[in-house]
């Protein structure tokens, strides 16, 4: 799960969010609440921006853009003023954190083209043979 956290890091603010209402039942401080709210909304908005294929000054372009990538990403409340948005997309997991190395030695030469080595000092190891063609004949065999 990829996260964005998204705090007001003001220790007044931060006490009025959690102290006030408690004592006088409402919003407190509803223009500033309104601001950050926006604010949570753009960067959620950017970030889905970019996963259908938008730029993002100093990111990368992503290479294959995707609708379900946009919909995994959502906003979440901690508290007035922390949210956090995520995407739980197991494809922005591989984005953020690459895949594992495949080691193709272990698990292609042992396949109906593959062959074993009987002379020299590799005596013995199993390669593969990858037929290439350059030019593919047409229909007219040309």
């Amino acid at each position: 799960m990829i996260k964005i956290d998204i705090t007001a890091d003001n220790d007044l603010l931060q006490q009025l969010a959690y102290r006030l209402p408690a004592v006088f039942g409402e919003q407190v401080a509803p223009a500033t609440s309104a601001a950050f709210n926006t604010a949570a909304r753009m960067v959620q908005g950017q970030w889905k921006g970019w996963a259908m294929g938008g730029p993002i000054k100093g990111i990368p372009n992503i290479k294959s853009p995707n609708g379900t990538l946009a919909a995994s990403i959502k906003i979440q409340r901690n508290s007035p003023f922390d949210v956090t948005i995520e995407s739980g997309s197991p494809y922005a997991q591989r984005i953020q954190e690459g895949t594992p190395e495949l080691d193709m030695k272990t698990t292609h030469p042992y396949g109906p083209k593959s062959r074993v080595t009987k002379s020299g000092p590799n005596e013995g190891i199993p390669y593969l043979i990858v037929p290439f063609r350059w030019g593919t004949p047409n229909n007219k065999g040309g």
